[in-house]
Formats: structure tokens, sequence, C-alpha cells
């Protein structure tokens, strides 16, 4: 592993886990994904966020590990979206307006 560089990330997809850096010596956009983010709870990187990061060139193409923010503190990351729960999935696809044979007897 060659010395920490720096980039500011140019774009992060949340859901899929990776996205891409933009070094800032010039060099060509790395790839960053998210088992390579050192942070505690959901890893992401905000698009914009100013990182340091380690480059690891042993697979064919070379990728941002032990991402952090400038001087080792923590990411600011992606606010991690909240998904509606299975339950209230199965009620809105079996909700409907159409009357219950009960209240149609009334």
């Amino acid at each position: 592993m060659a010395t920490r560089a720096r980039g500011k990330v140019k774009w992060f997809n949340a859901t899929k886990g990776f996205g891409f850096i933009i070094p800032h010596d010039g060099s060509e956009e790395i790839f960053v994904h998210q088992t390579g983010i050192s942070c505690a709870g959901f890893r992401s990187v905000w698009e914009g966020e100013e990182v340091e990061y380690d480059v690891d060139d042993t697979d064919f193409a070379p990728k941002a590990v032990n991402v952090t923010g400038p001087d080792g503190v923590a990411v600011k990351g992606a606010p991690r979206r909240r998904h509606r729960n299975r339950l209230t999935k199965q009620k809105a696809k079996t909700d409907t307006t159409e009357p219950t044979i009960a209240e149609k007897t009334d």
C-alpha cells in the first residue's frame, strides 16, 4: 500500500454500496466500496465529501480502502434511508376501497 491519498467523493450510491473518488493529485478516479470505508455503523460517504484513503492495487483495478475524513476523522456519510417494514407493505397491497361483505349487507 502507498501513502495516504486525499480526494473528493465524486458520487456514491448508498443503496448499492459503491462510488468513485476524484484524487486531489489529478490521477484517475478511484473506485470505493462500502467495505473500504472506516466508520462505525452504516458505511457510506457523501457526494463532495473530502476524504483520505489508502490505495489497494492488488486486484485488477485500484480501489480506495481505509477511507476516512481528513486527518483520520470519521466520514460524514450519507443518511441511511428508512425502509417500510414488510407488514406495512403487505397492508398497502391488501387495502381496498371496496366495502366488505358485512358492510354491503348493512
